[in-house]
């Protein structure tokens, strides 16, 4: 268990919203572990719902943001999934610097159901100095609508 006396400096983007000015124990711009997660939620949904050119790249830019469009691709084409979820680890180890030993494994796949969704475990170690953890989260990608949601308990 984490001490509530370790905090760290909030992003740049979690300093600039007023979530943070509400709470009088975030003024300064120093979060604890639970802040640091939900921070870390919310720009992989950047991330993951961003889209990219097509193609694996050895090395990722900064234009490369974002993972390749799924949209085109089915969800019962085994190849092409784990295709998506080697892309996805990589975007992840690449854009996200706050997470460590970062693994994507498929879990699940649903290609009969009407939104062909895909379920994906991403494991990390959470390393922000002074705060470290593990992190399990379940991403669920809808190859319907294209969309990347993430849940930190797997859903049912």
């Amino acid at each position: 268990m984490q001490s509530p006396f370790l905090r760290t400096k909030a992003l740049l983007f979690d300093r600039l919203s007023p979530a943070l000015d509400s709470d009088p124990a975030t003024e300064s711009g120093y979060i604890g572990l639970e802040l640091v997660k939900r921070s870390i939620i919310e720009q992989l949904e950047h991330l993951l719902n961003s889209r990219r050119m097509p193609g694996y790249k050895t090395s990722l830019t900064v234009l490369d943001y974002g993972i390749p469009d799924h949209t085109a691709q089915s969800v019962g084409d085994l190849t092409q999934m784990r295709q998506l979820v080697r892309s996805i680890e990589q975007a992840v180890v690449t854009f996200e610097p706050r997470l460590k030993n970062v693994r994507a494994e498929l879990i699940n796949t649903n290609p009969s159901s009407l939104e062909q969704t895909l379920q994906i475990r991403l494991s990390a170690q959470l390393h922000v100095e002074p705060l470290t953890d593990d992190m399990n989260l379940y991403l669920v990608l809808s190859g319907k609508y294209g969309t990347v949601r993430i849940y930190e308990r797997e859903p049912s």
